[in-house]
């Protein structure tokens, strides 16, 4: 009994919830927004502004990771408060503390979804490129 318990069941319960996170992330719809202007570098204050938009989905977001492409290099931040929710937009400020020279050139976002009580990081559903504030 032991024997069809760790041979099928328990095989069974890792794909159902590979499965489940699979599902989540592939259903999830956040995007980065750059149609209303909200999504800039604004050299003045050295911060992105990032709006991002979110679709009719029915995953449980957790939160966003915003990933800025800086030079080269990549730099990643994760909100987990004021998501927004199904339809709705939202902007994040992040300030950042860059050398001298550098310049942000492109924002992704990849969400996090709750899959029962984990946690599980998507990855990148949308990126553009990082125009300055007007």
């Amino acid at each position: 009994l032991a024997g069809i318990i760790f041979g099928v069941i328990v095989p069974f319960i890792q794909n159902k919830l590979m499965e489940g996170e699979i599902s989540a992330c592939m259903n999830v719809r956040v995007v980065v927004d750059t149609k209303q202007g909200y999504t800039c570098y604004d050299e003045g204050k050295n911060a992105v502004d990032v709006m991002i938009s979110r679709g009719a989905d029915d995953v449980k977001l957790y939160g966003l990771q915003i990933i800025i492409a800086i030079d080269g290099t990549t730099q990643a931040f994760e909100f987990n408060q004021s998501l927004p929710v199904r339809n709705e937009q939202r902007t994040f400020t992040i300030n950042l503390n860059l050398s001298s020279g550098a310049t942000p050139k492109e924002v992704g976002v990849a969400p996090i979804v709750k899959i029962g009580s984990m946690q599980q990081l998507c990855g990148i559903t949308s990126a553009a490129k990082l125009g300055k504030c007007s």
